[in-house]
């Protein structure tokens, strides 16, 4: 007498899939980028995504009732919302969401499933992908760890010692560091960009301000040139550490508690810091530390859904702005 099988049950076939391609897509930016994000600005992503995917699931299976199909499923949702992102940025055409959503809305279908000839190997070929996918980011980003030295510190500036107290000449003046980031000096506005900036160099001296007109950046890049001066010194010291590793955190640290501020808080200063979305600046440790405006999201999870299907809306968005802009030409 013949026994009809029944459908695997999750505990015999787990479809890990779902997980493994969402992991993907937070892990995959983090690799490239694995060098300007601490890791713990991927925690709630991970934890947020990884939720959201359980709770599709288990919606999926209720509706089905079959758990391999419940997580193929969630799986070319995940596509759908979380994949779309590199097709758009290649085509800029936000027709092509159509054309991927019917594709894999066509695979997803009953009459698709029905004529799938083993679903447990289908399941098993999608877990393997879906570990293969996430090999090179856990290499990369295992291969930076590794790598990075765990007790690379900048040594204090000649004639500066841990500790050291200040004596400051006629009072404590307050102290304002405010970096316009990226600015230009007069020369290299008008050489380039063709604009005068004298009115504002000359109110700025009319002020009391001291003007150096042929300044140049200690270094080329935010991170290393505040590093270096709020340590009073360049970093070489710490580049000779580090060698080839490319991790940031040594800059982290001495950026966020450096030599001025050890000095300054040592001589009676008290410390402030208005927030920042760059994570470099964003000093909360600070005796002061101002929330003027809403804090806007760390950096990673500002530009993590960029691969997602929200560019799209974007697109659609400033679309329709331009149509209003039009109408109201005419």
């Amino acid at each position: 007498m013949k026994h009809k099988l029944s459908e695997p049950t999750m505990k015999q076939i787990p479809a890990l899939h779902p997980y493994l391609f969402v992991l993907y897509t937070i892990l995959a930016p983090l690799a490239l980028n694995i060098s300007e994000v601490p890791l713990v600005q991927i925690v709630r992503p991970i934890l947020v995504s990884l939720a959201i995917t359980a709770i599709v699931l288990l919606a999926i299976y209720f509706i089905t009732k079959n758990w391999l199909r419940a997580a193929f499923l969630t799986t070319l949702l995940i596509f759908i919302l979380l994949f779309y992102g590199h097709i758009f940025q290649q085509s800029q055409n936000w027709l092509t969401f159509g054309l991927w959503a019917l594709i894999l809305g066509t695979m997803g279908s009953s009459w698709v499933w029905k004529r799938i000839k083993g679903t447990e190997r289908l399941t098993a070929f999608l877990n393997l992908a879906g570990v293969f996918t996430l090999i090179i980011p856990v290499l990369t980003i295992g291969i930076f760890i590794f790598r990075t030295p765990k007790h690379a510190r900048l040594e204090p500036s000649p004639g500066v010692s841990d500790g050291q107290t200040i004596q400051l000449a006629g009072g404590s003046p307050d102290i304002y560091y405010i970096i316009v980031d990226g600015y230009g000096r007069a020369d290299v506005l008008q050489g380039i960009y063709h604009f005068d900036n004298s009115d504002f160099l000359q109110y700025l001296d009319q002020r009391g301000f001291y003007v150096a007109s042929s300044s140049q950046s200690n270094y080329m890049q935010t991170a290393l040139s505040l590093t270096s001066s709020l340590n009073l010194g360049y970093l070489d010291s710490l580049a000779t550490q580090m060698g080839m590793a490319d991790s940031r955190a040594p800059l982290l640290e001495s950026l966020q508690h450096s030599q001025v501020r050890s000095l300054l808080e040592n001589a009676g200063y008290e410390f402030v810091v208005v927030a920042s979305v760059w994570f470099f600046t964003d000093i909360q440790d600070a005796q002061l530390y101002l929330t003027p405006y809403p804090h806007a999201l760390p950096d990673f999870e500002e530009f993590w859904p960029g691969n997602s299907i929200l560019p799209l809306f974007r697109a659609l968005h400033n679309l329709r702005t331009r149509c209003k802009c039009q109408m109201v030409k005419l």
